[in-house]
């Protein structure tokens, strides 16, 4: 029987967070039952049973992502996979074809989130990072073996707390997750900073900011979930410069979404994936992102600024490591076991956009942490089976990102010749050797291999991927 006999900072029934410069008040609730055993969804070990994604609103669906593709091919290449595809009613509009594909599938479920009125909310606060609403587990009463999702939250605004509990009380009335509730804790749920390995869990330090904590966090996450917590954190920061003008004129701007930093990126799938025990349970396996430059032609970039460039993914290489260094130790000490780990590609590239006075270069992760895992241990009943699906950046399958260009580039062409300015924009295939890098170091591992075929660089141009659009809710 769980008791929580700790309570998340503050120490009352209050929590206050602040959301566009006004404070907000939500009630704090003991997160679990009494009678009850918790079970936070695995990040890569069982069989994925359900995945839940959120439609981008119609306008970034239409100029940002290639959403629809994207989703019909995840359908066709996880084939035991129930999907809960969450709309706001218009969206599904643009394609009807596709919509109608998707009404008659046996394995998707279309919610439609609906406003206080009732009416289709069109306006809905909900995030296409499905991975970041909030973070699910099963409770399963111990006296009658019952088990309920629930979808723990934690410093979010009031919007998205009553969009959530739209999707939970729509999702629970159809069935698909009978017992789907939802808790507000006061400590931060982000599910993509957190992962959860056998018998552990990964907590990103950026989450816990020790001026706001009244607590100890290790020790209130392990009494909520009796899994060892270990934070993940960096002695050495990431690089701050968050601009940088060459001599070309080109402004860059790099993927930095704070200047105080306690670990290397902002979210711990960015760039770890567990990849789960070795046979005899003496060490534990993770694939850690390498970053990487990924430039086809470096002669286009002027010497001063590639000096910045290699120097900038030094410090972010140094911040990796030291990040890696401290999990070693701390899987020796929490856990008893080594880590293993496993370089995979982080490949930093860049978008152009043409503006008025100058040219921008985004430059921006392509992860391939940022990858589904399923790991089934072998049981007297089933074999052993490993399978990961990998987001795919050099694909030459999808035409989205060359679509893109020519309706971008044919408005400012004029322009970048007058300026002498080279143009790399929406042709991105020489990635395409990452892509096969990084499968065959997932082959190496004994894992079978799905390499999607679709171009996942719109969502990295956003600063996510595969694992952030989708949520996993049973395994």
């Amino acid at each position: 029987m769980l008791k929580l006999k700790i309570l998340p900072y503050p120490l009352n029934d209050q929590k206050k967070i602040y959301s566009n410069d006004k404070i907000i008040n939500l009630p704090i609730d003991p997160p679990f039952e009494e009678g009850t055993q918790q079970a936070p969804i695995p990040s890569s070990k069982g069989k994925i049973k359900s995945l839940l994604l959120v439609l981008p609103k119609d306008k970034k669906l239409k100029s940002k992502f290639n959403f629809f593709p994207i989703l019909r091919e995840l359908i066709q290449k996880l084939p035991e996979v129930q999907f809960i595809v969450v709309h706001r009613g218009t969206e599904l509009d643009l394609d009807p074809t596709f919509k109608l594909w998707l009404k008659n599938h046996p394995r998707v479920a279309l919610k439609l989130i609906k406003n206080q009125r009732g009416r289709a909310a069109t306006d809905a606060d909900l995030s296409t990072w499905a991975q970041d609403h909030f973070y699910p587990l099963k409770l399963i009463n111990e006296r009658t073996s019952s088990v309920t999702t629930y979808g723990m939250i934690g410093n979010i605004d009031s919007n998205y707390l009553f969009s959530l509990k739209r999707l939970a009380q729509s999702t629970a009335e159809s069935n698909l997750l009978p017992n789907f509730k939802l808790k507000q804790t006061g400590l931060p749920f982000e599910g993509g900073n957190l992962l959860v390995g056998d018998g552990f869990m990964l907590v990103g330090a950026n989450d816990i900011h020790p001026e706001d904590c009244k607590v100890d966090c290790k020790k209130v996450y392990e009494n909520w979930f009796g899994i060892k917590t270990i934070f993940v954190k960096s002695c050495v920061p990431p690089p701050h410069e968050e601009y940088h003008t060459s001599k070309d004129t080109f402004e860059n701007k790099f993927p930095l979404l704070s200047d105080i930093r306690k670990q290397p990126i902002y979210h711990l799938d960015m760039f770890l994936t567990l990849a789960g025990f070795n046979k005899d349970k003496t060490s534990y396996t993770i694939v850690v992102g390498h970053p990487r430059l990924g430039v086809e032609a470096l002669e286009q970039l002027d010497h001063e600024f590639y000096l910045f460039l290699n120097g900038w993914i030094t410090q972010m290489q140094a911040s990796l490591c030291s990040c890696i260094e401290n999990l070693k130790t701390s899987f020796v000490q929490e856990l008893k076991v080594n880590l293993n780990i496993v370089s995979i590609p982080l490949i930093l590239t860049y978008n152009d956009k043409v503006g008025s006075a100058c040219l921008k270069r985004e430059w921006f992760w392509a992860s391939y942490n940022n990858c589904l895992v399923e790991h089934i241990e072998e049981t007297p009943q089933q074999k052993t089976s490993k399978k990961v699906w990998l987001p795919a950046y050099g694909s030459s399958a999808s035409d989205f990102s060359k679509k893109e260009m020519s309706s971008n580039l044919s408005r400012n062409i004029q322009q970048c010749l007058r300026t002498n300015h080279p143009i790399k924009y929406g042709d991105w295939t020489h990635l395409k050797k990452y892509d096969l890098e990084s499968k065959y170091v997932w082959e190496s591992l004994g894992f079978e291999v799905a390499l999607l075929e679709q171009s996942y660089l719109p969502f990295a141009r956003q600063y996510g991927s595969l694992n952030c659009f989708t949520n996993c809710l049973e395994r």
